[in-house]
């Protein structure tokens, strides 16, 4: 008899803790709460809601067969995550980095794309629409520039945008867009260049007048404008060269010279530079000018045009 309950205590400590102890609560609603270690032995809970498998100790959330230490089948809601993300693998965004005030791609060389998965340059939009595609810059302040501006090692050259202040015009400048304004274009469709007034379709400001001196020769510098010249008294110009050579490729390039000198006049010599029948005056009118084009080797009178 005490051999009998010797081999039945030594089959409870010994047989039992081994194998499965399964606990099933009375109710009609299927729990199961499975304990054991042996490969199959999982801790379930309402039939995969949450598993903790017994032979490698994962737990699965939403999965019966979890493949990691978490396996979780399902969005996931926290308020916080710890740890350095550096493991992380297969998340949107990872190329990103989050610097505080600033957001930029991790790593310099990447390209980023919208509306492309193969981006060729830093940023590439594209759209396989037939609609308008593009980059919308929207200055909401009351007096604000939507602007791009383009640097070398960090420094302005050009900025191009509207601006605010002047009638919503579309201005080119240097620093800003109303700075050494080059560029413009108003609200009725006037262009010009070198003034910001554009007063018709197209106005080119012709440069500052150059003053020139007794046989001195003129710069022929003002190709498709103005070459606004006066002088200190009576003046002839150079009689070997009354213009600098073309240099390049000036075949049909026209200028129109004009004496800004009320009080004086210069005359304009016939010569291997400056083709004309006679030696051309221009007048003392401001508005007198003398229209020349380029033949490619040296400058032709084309007309002598006064307002008077």
């Amino acid at each position: 008899m005490r051999r009998i309950f010797f081999l039945l205590v030594l089959f409870i400590l010994i047989v039992i803790p081994s194998r499965m102890i399964h606990a099933a609560p009375t109710g009609t609603g299927g729990e199961n709460f499975p304990l054991g270690s042996d490969a199959g032995d999982d801790f379930n809970v309402d039939s995969g809601v949450l598993v903790v498998e017994g032979d490698n100790n994962n737990v699965g959330i939403g999965s019966i067969s979890p493949r990691s230490k978490l396996d979780v089948v399902g969005t996931v809601t926290a308020t916080a995550f710890s740890g350095d993300g550096s493991g992380l693998t297969g998340i949107s965004g990872g190329g990103w980095t989050d610097g505080g005030t600033n957001v930029y791609v991790t790593t310099s060389t990447d390209n980023v794309g919208v509306g492309t998965t193969q981006p060729s340059t830093q940023l590439d939009v594209e759209s396989p629409t037939s609609g308008s595609i593009g980059i919308l810059i929207d200055n909401t302040a009351a007096d604000g520039d939507p602007r791009i501006a383009f640097q070398l090692s960090g420094t302005a050259q050009f900025t191009m945008g509207v601006d605010d202040g002047d009638g919503d015009k579309f201005k080119i400048g240097t620093t800003a867009v109303d700075t050494s304004t080059y560029f413009v274009i108003d609200a009725n469709g006037n262009v010009g260049i070198g003034t910001d007034q554009p007063q018709q379709r197209v106005v080119v400001f012709p440069p500052a007048a150059e003053t020139i001196a007794s046989g001195a020769t003129i710069t022929a510098n003002a190709c498709g404008t103005i070459k606004r010249i006066n002088s200190s008294g009576n003046v002839t110009t150079s009689t070997s060269n009354t213009f600098t050579a073309p240099t390049g490729n000036l075949t049909g390039c026209c200028m129109m010279v004009i004496n800004t000198d009320s009080t004086d006049t210069i005359t304009l010599d016939k010569n291997n530079n400056f083709v004309t029948a006679d030696n051309l005056d221009v007048g003392l009118d401001p508005n007198d000018a003398v229209l020349v084009c380029c033949n490619g080797t040296a400058w032709d009178a084309i007309a002598l045009k006064s307002a008077n």
